[in-house]
Parts: structure tokens; sequence; C-alpha cells
């Protein structure tokens, strides 16, 4: 991106942001331009249904576990890592002085854009 785009922009950066630590590249292209991070979030990633043995697989390394997520321990754990992964993207996001957009995949997302571009009109607007 920063190699590409060398006067500074508006950037919308679009992810679900599960990726692994990524907050020097974010750093580096917030200096250079206007970032705006929108993360797409399902709460299926948040919340761990009570459906019994399930076998999970990553997508990129092939790798499977199984777990139980009858067990409620299980199922605490797993929204409590999402909670803090949740709550590290938002701290880094702020270091950083990047505006952020949450759209969730259960919802209309136009109500949450206007509502964003609203409040960032004013903020520019004052100052």
């Amino acid at each position: 991106m920063n190699k590409v785009v060398t006067r500074r922009a508006v950037v919308f950066f679009i992810s679900d942001f599960q990726a692994p630590d990524f907050s020097h590249e974010l750093a580096v292209t917030g200096r250079r331009h206007d970032l705006v991070a929108i993360e797409i979030r399902d709460e299926r990633e948040q919340v761990l249904p009570n459906v019994g043995i399930i076998r999970l697989e990553d997508a990129e390394t092939g790798e499977q576990i199984e777990i139980n997520t009858a067990d409620r321990a299980t199922r605490t754990r797993f929204s409590d890592l999402a909670r803090e992964k949740e709550q590290e993207l938002a701290r880094t996001l702020r270091r950083n002085n990047v505006d952020a957009i949450t759209l969730r995949t259960s919802e209309d997302y136009l109500p949450a854009l206007r509502a964003f571009f609203k409040q960032r009109a004013h903020r520019v607007a004052l100052g």
C-alpha cells in the first residue's frame, strides 16, 4: 500500500483482523495516510455454541483439533479469548490514531457507516 500510493490518501482497511500482529504495518500506514479500519465481525467467532465435540481446522495451516463445546469452561475460555483480541485490536487502533468501524455480519451495515461518517464529519468540522 505504502509503495503504491505515494500521496496522502484516505485508506479504508477492511478486514476481520484475525491475522498475526500487524501493528507495525498499521503504524507506518497510519502515519502516511488517513487510515480507517473497518472490522467485519461475525458473532460465531465470539461465542462457541454448545453442540458437543467438534473438529476445528485452521484454514491456513490445515492443523486440526477436537474440542468439547459442551464443557462450560471451554466455551467461557473461547469467549474470553475473543474479547481479549477485540480489546487488543481497539488498543492498537487507538495507539495509532486509526479511526475504526465495526460491522457485524448479522446486522445491516448502513446504520453503522452512516453514524461513523456523521461523527467523523462533526469531528473534522470542529477541528
